[in-house]
């Protein structure tokens, strides 16, 4: 399939998937854009008031979704917080977008990833999940070295692995996949700082982490990750109990973690870049762009079309071709099986590329 080709599907399914967050079924709801950025914001605003970041909330379609990363994500969005209203978004987005694209092309992806679909609802959400994955990747590519790296200065490398933890504490599995230990450093010390800053807004987090987990959960009914499968609408009604359901609950995310375990035995960075999508708890469709380092074509062919079933199953298929050894659609470095990679942990990662599938 060529890059117009997929263009052209991607596009499609975006729109389809704009259908579903905005088309109530008798009008347009176009609150779901930028939806995120003003949870977020909202809670870098209550950083500066010295309220309860977790009570800050947004509302869509009839729920209020509240804020429930650590600390420090709210920390992060208090400069976003001292500028005013509409201006805060825009420049936020416009900060997503350039690093998602500056990534794109570390990747040696052409910029129509832009509309695939998980890229398109991250954008128009403006979910931190969309600037982390520019941060990470501009970070980890190996096609960034004698560029974006030496460009920008090992302390702004840092920096921005240090700032993509921050957004998502899932950033740090790619970073531990490469072995990027300064970067790890870097990420540590940011929450340390974050923990000095304000030591009252981490014993607030931990002491009501639990309620803070259950409420999001709830919200977003546990995200688009395995989990779902036991919803009602899918099949939760053939599960006679809770104990029953609990049991396959287990099941399914043990499923999960062994497919990761199984492709890291061939490629532990290929796995790093499913595991966020395919295991977080509270994962949404957008998540998926974590897994496009490791993109292969047929498994983002069924990950652009905006379904529970389609997207999970897409996740395994691409479990399954980065453990069969298929080529990526990106620009990566060869893969370092689990065995080599635990004898290596001491040494750093080649710099060796390996050409971009055109098939």
């Amino acid at each position: 399939m060529k890059d117009w080709a997929l263009g052209l599907w991607f596009v499609g399914w975006s729109l389809v998937r704009v259908q579903q967050l905005g088309w109530t079924g008798v009008q347009w709801d176009l609150s779901f854009i930028g939806r995120d950025f003003w949870i977020y914001r909202n809670a870098g605003l209550a950083v500066l008031d010295g309220t309860d970041p977790w009570l800050a909330s947004f509302a869509w379609n009839g729920t209020d979704w509240h804020f429930a990363a650590p600390p420090i994500a709210a920390q992060l969005f208090v400069p976003f917080a001292l500028i005013a209203g509409s201006l805060s978004l825009i420049l936020f987005v416009a900060l997503s977008v350039g690093a998602a694209l500056a990534a794109l092309r570390a990747l040696r992806l052409p910029a129509l990833w832009l509309l695939f679909p998980p890229m398109t609802e991250g954008i128009l959400a403006a979910n931190p999940q969309i600037l982390l994955f520019g941060l990470i990747v501009i970070g980890l590519a190996p096609a960034t070295v004698p560029t974006s790296r030496h460009r920008i200065g090992l302390a702004g490398w840092l920096v921005a692995r240090a700032v993509a933890v921050g957004l998502k504490i899932y950033g740090v599995v790619p970073i531990v996949a490469r072995r990027e230990w300064r970067a790890l450093a870097a990420s540590a010390g940011l929450v340390a700082l974050s923990l000095v800053i304000a030591p009252d807004l981490w014993v607030r987090y931990l002491t009501g982490f639990g309620d803070i987990s259950s409420r999001i959960l709830s919200e977003s009914k546990g995200g688009l990750s395995a989990g779902l499968f036991l919803e009602p609408s899918i099949f939760g009604t053939l599960i006679p109990s809770e104990t029953a359901a609990f049991a396959v609950g287990l099941l399914l995310y043990g499923l999960m973690a062994g497919l990761v375990l199984l492709a890291a035995v061939r490629d532990v960075e290929g796995a790093a870049w499913i595991a966020a999508p395919l295991l977080w708890p509270a994962a949404e469709y957008h998540l998926a762009t974590m897994a496009i380092p490791a993109a292969r074509r047929l498994a983002v062919l069924l990950i652009a079309v905006p379904t529970v079933p389609t997207y999970l199953f897409g996740l395994i298929v691409l479990t399954y071709q980065v453990t069969a050894g298929h080529r990526p659609l990106a620009a990566t470095k060869p893969p370092v099986g689990l065995m080599a990679w635990l004898r290596g942990l001491t040494r750093s990662p080649s710099s060796a590329v390996v050409a971009r599938d055109d098939a």
